[in-house]
């Protein structure tokens, strides 16, 4: 080490070592310099002697700060020989021995108004030698090393390292650069630590003029972020969310009685399912999005549905899922593995036996669950809703774990399981898909009853007991009453997608398809039936052949389209768009329009055509809803009033006689004018 090395510039607040006492700039004023003692006595001198002396090679160097407490953090060892180095200089100073009192007689050998320096450094020298078996020449270079080092004061007689400035770690120091950049850079679970090391040295140096780190500093803070910050170990799109989060909420909220909140979240399945309706040589594969809710205070799983596109029909379908439950009592079950009836078999039973609606739902902000459709139903229901805030998952944090215990418990023990992240891949991920969605729902159906029948780890932290989340539903449905629920009568309609369209005479309309039946002319005709001259229609996207509609009494009625027969078979919205696009090109009237769509169904189901344009999944899609839509309706004891002949051909027939007097409304309907010689509807007169 260079003798000058120590050197720094004279500021105010640096330690400076002058005559083997530590000072610290006070002060600067002009010319002046204010030092202050350790013992907080200040003096004052020029700023040009003390530089003088300070920059002088014998200077001492000057004490850093970690002087001050230096004795209570010296080892025992470190102590001893802290004092031996004391009594060696003391020896040598004064002549007294080190066992000798401080009024004490010294050693003609070694007092030092009779015996020169080396003299006596020698003198003292073969006392230590005889005492440690040592050579006197060793001797002599340990007593020269204790006096050198005294020459800086007290600090000299320590080991450096303890009164050193702390050295700041060069990975250290960057840490917080490194947690910045993997804040604000995205990546894939398999990019290696090389790759984020280059991209880091060019993003430090571009963004913060930054040398660029040896790997391996870089390798020592990325570690340290990780151990302090695991969550930025995560996958691309979790460590994104995670680091919009926003900050936790101090008030956490405990469910005391079911049906306080319920949970709502939509979720990815993580098992490939394969099309049974594709054509040979063309298999489709695809995975399946689940609506699953559960109960604030029980973690009960509720209600569920599956379906290929979330939107707000598929959430509906859970809602509507979770209170047709309530009125359906299945009792118990059979099991096909266990050859014998489970009387806890979980959902069916529990919710029918001791029905509590949910007061409010609590969702997130996606477009399945915050649409118009979503809104009217759970404001029809009488539910509350508490959107979470964006960003954050902690809000139905229960929802959240159960969908992992439902991936590792359930999902990775199936064939083609897929995972969330590379590294998580089944076996047979990429083998020959063989489930379809009904034989996936089935096999969920199973695990959820079971799961809500045994021991919940979250229900043992809040009681104490070894409680399922069933046995617990009930046990607060005891404490807290019930609530009953009327049968169903017709209720299932309700939960279709629906919408508010304008009456007139000659039916209803959506998407350019008309609907006619006797309760349209009632509905007008009735005073304070329709006051707005509008009513809410509900159809099956299943079967577009009929849609129904409710009169003010709360009857259900079926309103057919005007073409409808008795051979005319099912048809969805996608048909319609499929032949919309064959007749592009072609101008027709409505009324032509709607004649040879007839024509076309009849030729397509004829030749399976429309199986052919479906290949893509659209009649898969369809029956998934359709099932779960057939389960809801299975438990509906309500009575729809069906027209009692089809209102069209006649209507049609008449129209097309004199179509110079059709008149477009706004929507580009064609009806006739209002003549009240005409009477529509007197094929319904007796």
């Amino acid at each position: 080490m260079a003798k000058n090395e120590w050197r720094k510039r004279i500021a105010a607040g640096s330690p400076v070592a002058l005559d083997g006492v530590s000072y610290m700039v006070d002060a600067m004023s002009g010319e002046w310099v204010t030092l202050r003692a350790l013992d907080g006595t200040p003096s004052r001198m020029p700023l040009r002697e003390l530089a003088k002396r300070v920059a002088g090679d014998d200077a001492p160097p000057p004490l850093s700060e970690r002087f001050q407490d230096v004795e209570h953090r010296l080892s025992k060892a470190q102590v001893e020989k802290l004092d031996e180095r004391r009594a060696i200089v003391r020896w040598f100073e004064s002549g007294l021995r080190p066992e000798q009192r401080g009024d004490a007689t010294p050693d003609p050998r070694f007092d030092p108004q009779m015996v020169e320096r080396n003299a006596r450094i020698r003198a003292i020298a073969e006392v230590i030698a005889a005492q440690r078996g040592i050579k006197i020449a060793s001797a002599v270079k340990h007593v020269n090393r204790i006096l050198d080092r005294a020459t800086t004061g007290e600090a000299g007689l320590l080991d450096p390292r303890l009164v050193a400035p702390l050295k700041v770690a060069k990975h250290e120091a960057i840490e917080g650069l490194v947690r910045e950049y993997l804040q604000e850079h995205v990546y894939r679970s398999t990019t290696t630590n090389r790759s984020k090391y280059v991209d880091f040295s060019a993003w430090s140096q571009r963004e913060h003029d930054l040398e660029v780190v040896a790997k391996r500093t870089f390798d020592r803070a990325l570690t340290n972020v990780y151990d302090r910050f695991p969550h930025l170990r995560q996958k691309a799109k979790s460590r994104e969310s995670t680091a919009k989060a926003p900050s936790i909420a101090v008030q956490r909220r405990f469910a005391e009685r079911p049906g306080e909140y319920w949970f709502i979240d939509a979720t990815p399945s993580n098992v490939m399912l394969r099309d049974p309706y594709a054509p040979p040589g063309k298999g489709r594969n695809y995975r399946l999005k689940f609506a699953k809710i559960i109960d604030g205070a029980t973690r009960l799983v509720v209600g569920r549905s599956v379906s290929e596109v979330a939107d707000g029909y598929f959430a509906g379908l859970a809602l509507a899922d979770a209170f047709r439950r309530m009125v359906d009592d299945q009792g118990s079950r059979q099991s096909d593995v266990l050859g014998h009836a489970w009387p806890t078999i979980g959902l069916p039973r529990v919710l029918s036996r001791w029905p509590i609606p949910p007061r409010r739902l609590l969702l997130d902000n996606g477009r399945e669950f915050l649409n118009r459709y979503g809104m009217w139903t759970l404001d029809r229901l009488g539910i509350d809703v508490e959107p979470q805030r964006v960003q954050d998952g902690r809000g139905k944090g229960r929802l959240e774990r159960f969908f992992g215990t439902n991936r590792t418990n359930f999902e990775e023990l199936q064939y083609n399981y897929l995972s969330g992240s590379v590294e998580g891949r089944g076996s047979e991920a990429d083998s020959e898909v063989i489930l379809t969605w009904d034989q996936l729902l089935e096999r969920d159906d199973a695990w959820t009853e079971s799961y809500n029948v045994t021991e919940h780890k979250g229900l043992r932290a809040e009681t104490g007991r070894r409680i399922s989340p069933a046995e617990r539903w009930i046990e607060l449905a005891e404490e807290h009453g019930v609530i009953e629920v009327v049968a169903w009568r017709n209720e299932w309609i309700r939960f279709l997608p629906h919408q508010v369209v304008t009456l007139n005479r000659y039916g209803v309309t959506r998407r350019e398809m008309v609907y006619n039946a006797p309760i349209i002319s009632t509905l007008i005709d009735v005073d304070g039936a329709a006051p707005s001259g509008k009513v809410r229609i509900f159809w099956d996207p299943a079967d577009l052949r009929q849609v129904y509609c409710f009169d003010p009494d709360g009857n259900a009625y079926e309103i057919p389209w005007v073409y409808r027969t008795e051979d005319t078979q099912p048809f969805t919205d996608f048909t319609l768009d499929w032949a919309n696009r064959r007749l592009e090109g072609a101008t027709r009237s409505k009324a032509d329009h709607q004649k040879y769509l007839v024509d076309l169904l009849v030729h397509w189901q004829s030749e399976d055509i429309v199986l052919l344009a479906e290949v893509r999944g659209r009649k898969n899609a369809q029956e998934i809803r359709g099932t779960q839509l057939d389960a809801i309706r299975a438990v509906d004891a309500g009575a729809i009033i069906a027209a009692e002949r089809i209102v069209g051909q006649e209507v049609i027939d008449a129209m097309e006689l004199d179509a110079g007097d059709f008149d477009l409304d706004d929507d580009g309907l064609e009806r006739l004018e209002n003549d009240d010689d005409d009477d529509l509807f007197s094929v319904y007169d007796d």
